[in-house]
């Protein structure tokens, strides 16, 4: 049985370019939004900025799909290349892969004010456990302004952002955290409690690099 998917998309925006304002890239943007949102086999999703990068990157725009077969069916389709030529015209190097979410949709995007969304990249086989036994831990501790999170790996093997289209660098597993918070502030000052400091070292161990920020997400 196909299982659903989330894609994940990084769109770093070219230089000049502003979709907070009436321009023709604010539009064309839109239109892509609203090109995603018609397709049959799509479930819903979120869009955000990165906090951290607001005029580099449109920080991971995020489309449930009812299976990885039906997204890459769309993006084999004759209406995919006029498509993926206008998100082109206003972005440099997109890219995409693929998570298998526990939950799905990972409905914590369309709640939380502030999410953080965390790529962890190179993992052995154990770290999937290592991360879901952080997630059990975190949901039994009473934690200030933390409202839940949603996990899982990555079907592709990918690189990190940075190294997309340098050549000579392997792709390995990846997964992702998604934990959804009331403000930056609260998440900050959750990462400088005591449970913090002791039960990190699960996600620090048995993996290679990690990739990290802030999204305020809005439906598409």
């Amino acid at each position: 049985m196909a299982l659903p998917v989330t894609e994940i998309v990084y769109i770093p925006l070219k230089a000049g370019v502003d979709l907070d304002s009436p321009t023709p890239e604010a539009e064309i943007f839109q239109e892509t939004l609203n090109f995603m949102a018609a397709q049959e086999d799509i479930q819903g999703g979120y869009s955000g900025r990165q906090i951290e990068n607001p005029n580099i990157l449109i920080a991971k725009n995020n489309a449930d799909w009812t299976s990885y077969e039906a997204h890459m069916k769309f993006v084999n389709s004759p209406e995919y290349g006029p498509f993926g030529q206008k998100v082109l015209s206003i972005t440099d190097s997109p890219h995409f892969h693929h998570l298998q979410s526990n939950p799905h949709p990972p409905s914590i995007l369309g709640t939380a004010p502030i999410t953080e969304f965390t790529t962890f990249y190179d993992v052995q086989l154990s770290y999937f456990d290592n991360l879901k036994e952080f997630v059990k831990r975190l949901g039994r501790e009473k934690v200030d302004g933390y409202l839940g999170c949603a996990f899982g790996e990555v079907k592709e093997k990918i690189v990190r952002h940075e190294d997309v289209g340098n050549e000579g660098v392997e792709k390995g597993n990846a997964v992702v955290l998604l934990t959804g918070w009331e403000s930056l502030e609260m998440h900050t000052r959750f990462e400088e409690t005591g449970w913090f400091k002791e039960n990190i070292g699960l996600l620090r161990e048995g993996r290679g690099g990690v990739e990290w920020s802030h999204v305020s997400f809005k439906a598409l």
